[in-house]
Parts: structure tokens; C-alpha cells; sequence
């Protein structure tokens, strides 16, 4: 809390400051000044909760000031002090409300008194502030929120409708969504303060404003008005403005849409529709990108999704790896930007190839298995926040089946089967020698000589190692805490996982994170 003490002579000032208990008063700040306009240019600047004055000043006494200093801030309590006894300066501070009216010579006890008083009228300032704007901005959400259904604002309760029917009618209204990838990214209460203070100020510039809400915790959606209907290249500057306030560093782990502008506030659903449609169709942009119905996207043809998985498998089948990076790129470039397909068919679409490409390994008997042996192709897929990370992994799924094509030639049948049940059980812990053996039909002691002879390591060598590279996959995604990865992989104890990964790597597995993260 902030005090100003204006007085013209520096021994009442100095005998003040020196005298009063300030920290049991919660007071921390003190600003003083020899007259009363010195003490005004420093209220404009400092801004005190407080004002301690003398009432007789040169050049402006503390009447004119507590009146000046009331006119950029009423609510500031002021505590009054004169060594004469004229009622003219007593009638002034009973008029201007003050807190109290101290005499000179002054006792401590009785300005300590006065300074409570006042301490204590500025804490319940503060709390009833915060109050009315805690109820300013439920009121706020909850209109917002109604502005998004079809017929809603015949049903507000009073003190939503009050609210609506104090913003000027006939508002032209474009409202905006915005959704964070939560894996990256999250609203918390700070930010969200500092962007709609940011926000706010941006909106003035172009005489409009907005009332918001939170859905999903991961959504905001933004109902932007004012009274002249606004240019799109206007709204696009917002859109892009909103964009640079959120960014965080090099990420921009956003998807930003744009509905149509309509007029009236019993309209807005139509244009939160429209954001709502091409929220759909921003899974197939990158994020951070900014969709608007301004901007035209191309159709895909649903004949075309039913005949493509066939194309695919001819492809992959034919074992050309070129040809198979040009029907991916294919692929790519006809659904990226589309505005007529929903994210599902997308990955409807891209479950097929998996199984494809799953089946076509089972054909050509080689194995690749997934990062996440417990994550079934279904949940990958679902895992996928766009389109840009659904088509990275079956780009990188594609990789890995013409790299096992090519190790799967340089390997017998029998040696493709202990690398397959390896590949599919490593993260058993409980994974030996005799269950290998068992599955390729062969004891554990020819197993080994035959594995040793194709690979010249020993088949404890090659599972530790499968292990580790695992391991490592696991390591650069920083969400993988390092006591769940040896789990992943195969180790129930954490200390043997480490030193056997030191042992492997020549560093530990925090060493090799921090290693690659640079």
C-alpha cells in the first residue's frame, strides 16, 4: 500500500515517517512532498492509496489538493492535519469526505488511529473492486456463452440481460475461437489476464471490443463488436495480433478461426457456427495458422478416399520406394487446406493405410514395431492433433517398413522370427532366452549359437541394445518421465536401467536428454 504525505514544513514530514509503525499498518510505500502542487505532480505519478495533508500550504493547500487528487481517483481516503482550529477548513473536510482531521501538535497514537482507518477503508475498496469485477466477468462469460445458441437471449437471467441491454443494440459481431494444443500449451490465470489486457487495448485502436468465455478449458471463444461493420483485412489484423500475443517463443501451438460478421447480438450464433465449421477444417492447416471465410480451400472428393487406400497398397506392394514417396506427397498436398472434409473421415482414412501397411508387413514377413508397444494404431492415430502429425507418422511408418524390407533380405527366416517376437515383447521384463527358444522352436543353446553366428553378438547383447535404442526414442519427448521409460522397455528396476543405459551409451539417461535437447 502507497501513502503520500504533503506538509510545507520537513520536520512535521520527517517526525511522521519516523514515528509511525508503517509495517504494522501494511503501509510500504511512502512518497512526500513540501506543497500541495509538488504533492499533486507526484499523485500522478505514484498513484497513492492514501493521502496524509496538511490543510495550510504555499501555492495550493490540501482542501485544492484532496480535491484535484479526488477527480483521478475518488475512492483515495485522505486524512487531514491543521494546527488551527477554523471551521471553514472543517466544513471543506466533512464535504470532501475525509477519513479524519488530525490537529497539531500531533500525537502518534491519534495519526496511527486515522491510518488504520483509512488502511482499512482501501482493503475494502480492494475487496469490493474485486468483487464487482469478479461478478462483471461471470456475467460477461455467461453472455457470451448464450451468444452462441440460437434463441438464448430471450431466456438471460436479469443481471446477463442487464449487461447486454447496456452495450448499444444493432452491434456488428464476428466471433473468433481459439484452441490450444493442451500437450504444449495451456490457459492459465495469468496469461489469460495479460492477453485480454493486450487484447483490449488492440481493439480500442479500431473502436471495437469483445466479450469472451472458456469451453473445454482449451478453447476461447471471442465475440469481437462494435458499431461499424468491420473490413476483413481489419479483422484478419486482429486475428494476426491475437497470434503474436499468444506465441510462445517458436511455438505457436494454436489454431485461430473466424466466423462471418453479423449484425445484431441475436445473430452472433450464425457466426459462431461458421467458426465452429472451420474449427473442423483447421486440423488441416499447420498450427498457428489462421482460417477466415475470406480465404477459399479446395473440395476432396469422397469417391477418391475409398479409392486411394488400393493405390497405396499397389504401391507399397511393388516395393518402390520412390513411388510410394510420391503418392505420399499425393496424399498430402489433396488433403492439406480442404474445407469439406471433418477431421475423423481424415483419420478414417489413415487407419486404413496403418492396417495396409500392417498387413503387407505380415506378408513380407519383416517386423517394425511402434515406439509404444501399449498404444494400439487406433490410439496413435486419435493422439493426433492435426493433420500435419497424422501424415508425419505414417511418412515415418512407411520409413521404417522399407528399412526392415532392407534388413529383412540380409536375414534368414529364423533369425526374422527372434527379431519379430523380440521386437513385439521387449518391453516384458520378464523376457528370456527359454520364451524365445520355445516360439522359434529351437533349444536355448542352438538358439544362441545360430544368433551369434548370423550377427556376431549374443542375444542378450541384441535385447539390451533393442532396449536401449527403444529407450532412447522414448527419451526425446520430454513428457517420458525416465522411471516410466524403463518400464516401457523391459526394466523393473530404475538404477539397473540407468547404469545399464550408462553402460550402453556412455551416458546416463538424464545426461543423453539434456544431450539431445541442446
Amino acid at each position: 500500500m502507497r501513502i503520500l504525505i504533503a506538509d510545507d514544513e520537513e520536520l512535521t514530514r520527517k517526525g511522521i515517517i519516523s514515528s509511525v509503525d508503517w509495517e504494522t499498518l501494511g503501509i510500504s510505500d511512502i512518497d512526500h512532498a513540501d506543497d500541495g502542487i509538488h504533492a499533486l505532480e507526484c499523485a500522478k505519478r505514484a498513484q497513492p492509496d492514501i493521502l496524509l495533508t496538511d490543510v495550510r500550504m504555499p501555492r495550493m493547500d490540501g482542501i485544492e489538493l484532496a480535491k484535484r487528487l479526488r477527480e483521478q481517483d475518488p475512492d483515495c481516503p485522505v486524512i487531514f492535519m491543521s494546527g488551527f482550529s477554523d471551521k471553514e477548513y472543517l466544513k471543506a473536510a466533512i464535504n470532501l469526505k475525509a477519513v479524519s482531521y488530525v490537529e497539531k501538535p500531533f500525537v502518534t497514537a491519534e495519526i496511527t488511529e486515522a491510518l488504520s482507518e483509512a488502511v482499512t477503508l482501501v482493503q475494502k475498496q480492494r475487496r469490493q473492486t474485486e468483487s464487482d469485477q469478479f461478478f462483471l466477468q461471470e456475467t460477461s462469460s455467461k453472455l457470451a456463452l448464450s451468444l452462441t445458441q440460437p434463441g438464448a437471449i430471450g431466456n438471460l437471467e436479469a443481471s446477463v440481460s442487464e449487461l447486454l441491454e447496456s452495450i448499444a443494440s444493432n452491434q456488428y459481431v464476428s466471433t473468433l475461437i481459439i484452441r490450444a494444443d493442451e500437450r504444449y500449451f495451456q490457459f492459465s490465470e495469468t496469461k489469460l489476464q495479460e492477453f485480454f489486457t493486450r487484447l483490449d487495448t488492440c481493439l480500442s485502436s479500431y473502436h471495437m471490443e469483445e466479450l469472451h468465455t472458456m469451453k473445454h478449458a482449451s478453447n476461447i471463444i471471442l465475440h469481437l463488436y462494435g458499431a461499424k461493420k468491420p473490413e476483413s483485412k481489419t479483422l484478419l489484423s486482429i486475428c494476426r495480433q491475437i497470434r503474436a500475443f499468444l506465441q510462445d517463443g517458436d511455438m505457436n501451438p494454436f489454431s485461430i478461426v473466424l466466423g462471418d460478421t453479423v449484425r445484431g447480438f441475436e445473430n452472433a450464433y450464425r457466426s459462431y457456427n461458421n467458426a465452429v465449421f472451420l474449427l473442423q477444417s483447421s486440423f488441416f492447416t499447420p498450427q498457428g495458422s489462421i482460417c477466415t471465410p475470406y480465404e477459399e480451400g479446395h473440395s476432396v472428393p469422397t469417391s477418391w478416399l475409398h479409392q486411394f487406400p488400393d493405390q497405396f497398397s499397389q504401391t507399397l506392394a511393388a516395393k518402390d520406394r520412390d513411388s510410394a514417396n510420391e503418392i505420399c506427397e499425393t496424399l498430402k498436398q489433396t488433403l492439406c487446406g480442404n474445407r469439406n472434409l471433418l477431421p475423423n473421415q481424415a483419420r478414417d482414412l489413415y487407419y486404413k493405410l496403418l492396417m495396409a501397411l500392417s498387413q503387407l508387413q505380415y506378408e513380407a514377413k519383416i517386423s517394425s514395431a511402434p515406439d509404444n508397444p501399449e498404444q494400439s494404431p487406433l490410439e496413435r492415430i486419435t493422439a493426433c492433433a492435426s493433420f500435419e502429425e497424422l501424415h508425419q507418422l505414417l511418412c515415418n511408418l512407411i520409413d521404417r517398413y522399407f528399412e526392415a524390407l532392407e534388413a529383412a533380405a540380409e536375414d534368414s527366416s529364423t533369425l526374422f522370427l527372434i527379431k519379430d517376437y523380440i521386437s513385439s515383447n521387449y518391453s516384458d521384463g520378464n523376457l528370456s532366452i527359454k520364451d524365445i527358444s520355445e516360439h522359434v522352436h529351437l533349444s536355448s543353446s542352438y538358439l544362441c549359437t545360430v544368433f551369434k553366428t548370423e550377427t556376431g553378438q549374443t542375444l542378450n547383447q541384441y535385447l539390451t541394445n533393442f532396449r536401449i535404442e527403444k529407450a532412447k526414442q522414448l527419451l526425446s519427448d520430454p513428457r517420458n518421465k525416465i522411471n516410466e521409460i524403463a518400464a516401457q522397455v523391459g526394466y523393473s528396476d530404475c538404477n539397473y536401467f540407468g547404469k545399464t543405459f550408462k553402460k550402453v551409451v556412455g551416458l546416463s539417461p538424464s545426461e543423453y536428454r539434456e544431450k539431445e535437447s541442446l
